[in-house]
């Protein structure tokens, strides 16, 4: 008998989880370890936008440097198109870039610390974990 399939869980991490990972590690860091432990990151150009946008404004880190650390974390995964237009889902709507990546990444999981996300926890199959939760429920 072979080994049986493993199937791959797709996981979209909103920016301010990343964010966090980069400035300050700790869950948020942990949780894109395990991310790509266990499974496939995808993102979208928004989201990477959003990111070296708020690194650079907040932090003072320009994006030549930013973009190489998120390549860093990102490795080889999977950059998503998003739809033309996007559905307007979350009560906030800069949130819905996250959601509209995880629906066309076919993503099971959204790892965020945005009330504004988790709120909405479960989006039909796609479950919205904070980093301390995704790391719960994969360990």
């Amino acid at each position: 008998m072979g080994k049986a399939e493993v199937e791959t869980v797709t996981i979209v991490i909103d920016s301010g989880v990343w964010i966090s990972a980069i400035q300050f590690g700790g869950s948020p860091r942990a949780a894109i370890q395990l991310a790509h432990a266990v499974g496939e990151i995808a993102v979208c150009e928004p989201i990477l936008s959003e990111v070296t946008r708020v690194l650079h404004d907040k932090f003072g880190i320009q994006k030549q440097r930013s973009l190489p650390l998120l390549h860093g974390f990102l490795g080889a995964q999977g950059m998503v198109e998003l739809p033309a237009r996007i559905s307007a889902i979350c009560r906030d709507p800069k949130d819905d870039m996250v959601i509209a990546c995880a629906k066309a990444a076919r993503a099971e999981v959204i790892i965020s610390g945005d009330k504004d996300l988790l709120v909405l926890h479960p989006i039909g199959d796609i479950q919205v974990l904070t980093p301390s939760a995704f790391l719960k429920f994969h360990t």
